[in-house]
């Protein structure tokens, strides 16, 4: 069975892509930061803690309409997908009604967090995406394969399957590097510029040095760039049910901590000891660090994406909030060419 992708602009050549011979979901975690109650929720959880983290900055929880482009892409340039399931904590995006009348309806879910925390709730409310992401495996008939992107990743061209799956292995995009958890003397200032601080400095390499070092890496790390990362149920389930404790010391941070290892990365060196990964280097991602471009080099950046880089798959687009409107609608303009717009994919005029 294939499934027809469309190309360039909307309507125009397809593309006949194989579909998968088992299911292959995609799961993304999103947030109405705006919203007044997750703002008060994250303010008293603040208060009772006692603490100022960089990880409760309220662009971290702020979506400026780039989710929406982000479902678009999936729905248009990876029609294989079994299903999409939007992690939330009981909120709805503003484009929910319109998708929910569409052909789509049942293709695309919304999960709870306190469904896929049942018999932890105690850590609810969370407004730590490590602790969310250790959970995803958890949500009910998520399929054995599942992709997972945060809410501000963006397809940016027709994919298949074999972009993140081959012969049923996770495809996994990085490079082999030394332990950051080996004891040298810059690693001990560290650790001890860190003690009894559970909110500060929850870097990401960090963070996957450390998943590497639970799957039984002493000397080196798989260190991914931002991309998607394909993951296993298997291998969270099976890892997580024969050590409870690890999993709930990951879940009870309400906000990111660098006591917490990376849970994609978890999966990831999990797969790679069990020669269930395949490694390429090629990193297939743009990266937009919104608030700290100005609309003229967006535009460049843009324009080689579409005429230099073909090799970019995704697009991740960070602190869009914090953008200038000029930049904003710059990026939207490009945004509508490259992907189209969520009622183009609807078919809504």
């Amino acid at each position: 069975m294939v499934s027809s992708c469309s190309t360039g602009k909307m309507g125009r050549r397809k593309l006949e892509i194989k579909m998968p011979n088992e299911p292959i979901d995609a799961v993304i975690t999103w947030v109405d930061g705006k919203k007044s109650d997750h703002k008060k929720r994250v303010s008293k959880c603040l208060n009772q803690l006692k603490v100022e983290t960089k990880a409760a900055d309220p662009t971290r929880f702020i979506e400026t309409g780039e989710f929406e482009y982000s479902i678009a892409s999936l729905l248009r340039f990876a029609p294989w997908l079994n299903k999409i399931y939007i992690v939330t904590d009981n909120q709805k995006p503003a484009f929910w009604s319109k998708l929910k009348e569409s052909k789509f309806k049942d293709k695309v879910k919304i999960v709870s967090h306190d469904v896929i925390f049942k018999g932890h709730t105690q850590e609810l409310p969370t407004f730590n995406c490590r602790s969310i992401f250790t959970m995803l495996w958890r949500i009910p008939g998520l399929s054995e394969r599942y992709i997972y992107l945060d809410d501000d990743f963006i397809l940016l061209k027709p994919l298949s399957p074999e972009n993140f799956f081959k012969n049923e292995k996770i495809v996994v995009r990085g490079k082999w590097k030394t332990q950051q958890t080996k004891k040298t003397l810059t690693r001990f200032f560290y650790e001890y510029s860190l003690k009894n601080k559970e909110y500060k400095r929850a870097g990401n390499r960090r963070g996957q040095a450390y998943a590497a070092d639970k799957a039984g890496f002493e000397k080196k790390y798989f260190r991914a760039p931002h991309n998607p990362h394909p993951q296993l149920v298997s291998l969270q389930s099976n890892f997580y049910t024969k050590n409870p404790e690890i999993l709930s010391q990951n879940i009870k941070y309400k906000f990111r901590s660098h006591k917490q290892f990376v849970p994609t990365a978890l999966t990831t060196h999990l797969a790679l000891k069990q020669n269930k990964a395949v490694t390429i280097e090629k990193n297939s991602s743009m990266r937009l660090k919104m608030d700290q471009t100005n609309w003229l080099k967006l535009k460049i950046q843009l324009w080689g994406t579409d005429y230099l880089y073909k090799k970019y798959d995704f697009g991740c687009i960070q602190s869009l909030d914090l953008a200038s409107k000029k930049t904003r609608k710059i990026l939207f303009k490009w945004l509508n060419k490259r992907v189209g717009t969520l009622d183009n994919i609807l078919n809504i005029n």
